[in-house]
């Protein structure tokens, strides 16, 4: 569990195999929290605090001392002045318009300086989930160069250390089933107990609902082990070979563009992939062995256009 305030420099981690001990300790940072907030307010409001005192104070002088009188919810108001103003009964004051005037004054300026203490005290709001989001687009920018700049920034930026993040996952998870791996498909249920509480971020999660590897290498290798990563290896590679040789086989020119126009959009996914994956994404996968498709099919009308020359 993660605990993001603009009071702490770097996000709290919680963590703790009793759900009664990880409840008690997100308890105690959210009150160390509250705490911490509430000083920083009433240092805020100090002027504003010492100007209404002050103003109260001078007003009790002014008063003179009421009579004693069955104390109501409206007379706890400050434990600094239960004993103000006691020699005078409320329909004297009633009758003195000046008098009326300045208890009023006190009275409001009390209820005035009490509400603005709780206001320092319980002002914190404390959002979950949300703020995962929110606080990850304050990494980003509109401008490009800061945009551009931001991809090399792996000590601050959420997003660039979650992703190192699930690739460490990725890592341990391999090393764990080497051969064939944890299953197809399985990353995002299984990865979270290979977290490491010092690489975790904001924008984590324990629960299998979202991301995964942001790696179309590391990915497979997770999931399915050495073989499964050779054998997509073995795909990039053999679309690679079969593109090269069917460009140089073809001599019709529409065709030719045809062949670029797939070979160089998977050459830009291959080496997307080493940073994120979209394949288990219809948006992504499709595209993706169309053109795969499209270079095969190309392959076989390059070897027929050849097999004619030959002849």
């Amino acid at each position: 569990m993660a605990i993001s305030s603009n009071l702490c420099d770097q996000p709290i981690f919680i963590c703790s195999s009793d759900p009664k001990e990880l409840v008690s300790q997100f308890g105690d940072e959210l009150k160390k929290l509250s705490e911490k907030s509430a000083l920083q307010y009433r240092e805020l409001f100090k002027n504003e605090l010492e100007e209404i005192a002050e103003r109260v104070n001078i007003l009790i002088e002014k008063l003179p001392r009421r009579k004693k009188r069955q104390p109501t919810n409206d007379d706890l108001l400050d434990e600094a002045h239960e004993d103000d103003n006691e020699d005078i009964d409320d329909e004297d004051i009633q009758d003195n318009p000046n008098l009326m005037c300045l208890f009023q004054e006190k009275e409001t300026l009390t209820r005035v300086g009490l509400e603005l203490e709780k206001y320092c005290d319980y002002l914190p709001v404390f959002g979950f989930n949300s703020s995962k989001y929110d606080l990850n687009t304050q990494d980003s920018s509109d401008d490009l160069n800061e945009h551009v700049a931001s991809v090399t920034n792996v000590s601050t930026d959420a997003s660039n250390l979650e992703r190192i993040n699930r690739w460490n996952c990725a890592i341990r998870m391999y090393a764990e089933r080497p051969f064939l791996g944890h299953g197809p498909g399985t990353y995002m249920f299984l990865y979270a107990p290979y977290q490491k509480p010092s690489e975790k971020t904001i924008i984590s999660t324990n629960g299998g609902n979202r991301g995964n590897a942001h790696s179309e290498y590391l990915g497979p290798l997770a999931e399915s082990g050495t073989f499964g990563l050779l054998t997509f290896m073995g795909i990039i590679i053999t679309v690679i070979v079969v593109s090269v040789n069917s460009y140089q086989r073809l001599d019709n020119d529409r065709l030719k563009g045809l062949l670029r126009v797939a070979f160089l959009g998977l050459i830009t996914y291959y080496l997307h992939g080493f940073l994120n994956n979209f394949l288990d994404m219809d948006k992504a996968s499709a595209p993706f062995w169309g053109f795969t498709a499209m270079i095969s099919c190309l392959s076989l009308v390059s070897r027929r256009s050849e097999g004619v020359k030959g002849a």
